[in-house]
């Protein structure tokens, strides 16, 4: 047999006009197949260059993420990445518990490029659809858009102090719907508090720990019409700053909580039953104390 190109070999007679014929169909099919794997490779290693290769859907299910586009099909690479654009309106959370897929898993617990500015299209459109999640979501102080599988730095959150589930928290600092891109922190003291946290990204049967945090941080970031935003932040406000911008550096609570107070809250494992004591009763000795 004869190489014709990459991983292509022509079986004995291939000297017949039809099997000439063949040649430049064995020959796209292997740079098809060659396409599809550089494109897989570049997603994993996160390369720009090679990620303008286009890909079937089923490929890149776990790439940037969903958009609904009746126009499109297949993957799009505006912006930089990978972009699975189906029609399905639905973002899952990326569960580290639940999701099988170690590729969405990687890109969860992955830092996050920075936004730059002004925005582009595709960025506005994420944004879009994280505000989205957000809202339709019921006692969420925030979320990040990697929870989601969208490689951003981008957060929204809120805190109300008149909110369900506000009533065992110390909020003395409110703050209204706000969208923060690019954001960090910095402690401004060594004091620091306990409080338990939960998370989408760990909620098979409720996932709750124990984390200890700075009271009061400086915080900086950038609003979505590039306007720059600083200042400080203390107490409930700072933890879910602080919460919401690890998770674009690809760290969740459950890295920083005190491993042996982390819980299923639904499972009846003696170990989980045991926390779960330990948790009622740090609620009861810790009742919130807004002065």
């Amino acid at each position: 047999s004869r190489l014709l190109g990459p991983f292509v070999f022509c079986p004995p007679g291939c000297g017949s006009a039809m099997a000439r014929g063949s040649r430049p169909l064995l020959l796209v099919t292997a740079l098809g197949l060659a396409g599809r794997h550089c494109g897989f490779r570049a997603y994993l290693a996160g390369c720009d260059v090679v990620a303008r290769l286009r890909d079937p859907p089923h490929t890149c299910r776990h790439a940037q993420g969903f958009v609904a586009s009746p126009k499109k099909k297949g993957f799009t690479s505006k912006g930089g990445g990978l972009e699975t654009v189906i029609r399905k309106r639905s973002w899952p959370y990326i569960d580290i518990h639940l999701t099988k897929n170690q590729t969405r898993i990687a890109r969860l617990r992955r830092a996050c490029p920075p936004v730059k500015f002004p925005l582009g299209e595709e960025d506005r459109k994420l944004l879009k659809v994280l505000e989205d999640k957000f809202d339709k979501e019921r006692n969420c102080a925030g979320l990040a858009a990697p929870q989601i599988g969208i490689r951003r730095q981008m957060i929204v959150f809120k805190v109300d102090k008149s909110d369900a589930g506000m009533a065992q928290r110390k909020v003395t600092m409110e703050i209204d719907k706000t969208v923060w891109l690019n954001p960090s922190y910095t402690p401004l003291t060594d004091e620091m508090i306990e409080d338990y946290e939960g998370c989408f990204s760990v909620m098979k049967t409720r996932v709750f720990g124990l984390v200890s945090r700075p009271t009061r941080v400086a915080y900086q970031a950038t609003l979505p019409d590039g306007s720059p935003v600083e200042g400080e932040a203390s107490d409930w406000l700072a933890r879910v700053i602080m919460h919401e911008t690890d998770h674009v550096n690809g760290i969740l609570f459950v890295d920083k909580a005190d491993q042996e107070t982390i819980f299923h809250y639904d499972s009846v494992n003696k170990r989980d039953l045991g926390r779960k004591r330990r948790f009622k009763a740090w609620c009861r000795e810790n009742p919130p104390d807004a002065d």
